[in-house]
This record gives C-alpha cells, structure tokens and sequence, in this order.
C-alpha cells in the first residue's frame, strides 16, 4: 500500500502531537512543507489535533535555523509549531530574537552561535548527548 503525502504528515503530526500531551516534548515540530499552500492545507488538521489532546499550534513560516539541523532541510520551508503552553512558544520567538541580535552584532559564530543551537535543542526536549550529535553531524550549517 502506498501512503500520500498528506496522510503520512497527518500521521507524523498526530505522533508528535501525543508527545507533547505526554510531555515527553516540549515543543515538536511538523514536517516541513513543500510550501505555505501545503502546510495551510494541515492547519484543519493540526487544530483537531490540538482540541483532541489539550495543546497549541502555530503556523510558522520561517523556522529558526540553527546548527541543530541542516539548513537545506528546513530553510525557507513553512510548518507548524507544536507545543502544550504559551510560554513554550514565547521562548522560542526569544530564541529567534536572539539570533537576529547576534547577527545584526555580527556575533553569531562560535559559541554564541553553537549555544543558540544548543537551546533550540533543548526546547525540543533532546537530550545533551543528542543535541551535540546533531551539531556535530550537520553538513549543511547555514552560511
């Protein structure tokens, strides 16, 4: 059986949705989406979600991109924030502050920059040892 994309989003959503019902997440994110037509078209979706287990949702069109990631997966890709209180999303509009700081003092390298990556990983509930993985790994850092 072949699974569409949008079922398979719903489905992904719906996982990482029940983990920040459980708390095992504090913020999770969608998968990214091809563009804002596609991820307007799981908004309906995501807000059923979030009735059906108690959380929030945002549209976000333009994620914080940090050394957490590669920036080829996420850059310029809208999705939506998942996440069970206001002040989850209030960090991390801080963390997307912060970064616009840095670079507008032209410091965002070294690391203040590995540690805006570092915070961006704790918000999604990774662990020490994962968040330093994923920097580590990522071959597509944003230039």
């Amino acid at each position: 059986m072949e699974l569409d994309r949008f079922s398979y989003l719903c489905g992904a959503m719906d996982a990482f949705a029940e983990t920040v019902r459980a708390g095992v997440k504090r913020l999770a994110l969608s998968h990214p989406c091809r563009d804002i037509a596609e991820r307007d078209a799981l908004l309906p979706y995501a807000r059923q979600l979030c009735r059906q287990y108690g959380i929030l949702c945002s549209p976000e069109d333009a994620l914080l991109i940090t050394d957490l990631f590669p920036a080829r997966a996420n850059a310029g890709r809208p999705l939506i924030l998942l996440y069970a209180r206001p002040d989850t999303w209030q960090a991390y509009q801080a963390l997307k502050q912060r970064k616009a700081a840095l670079q507008a003092a032209g410091a965002y390298a070294g690391a203040p920059r590995r540690e805006l990556a570092r915070a961006f990983g704790r918000l999604l509930s990774y662990s020490s040892e994962v968040i330093e993985a994923y920097i580590d790994a990522n071959d597509d850092p944003e230039p």
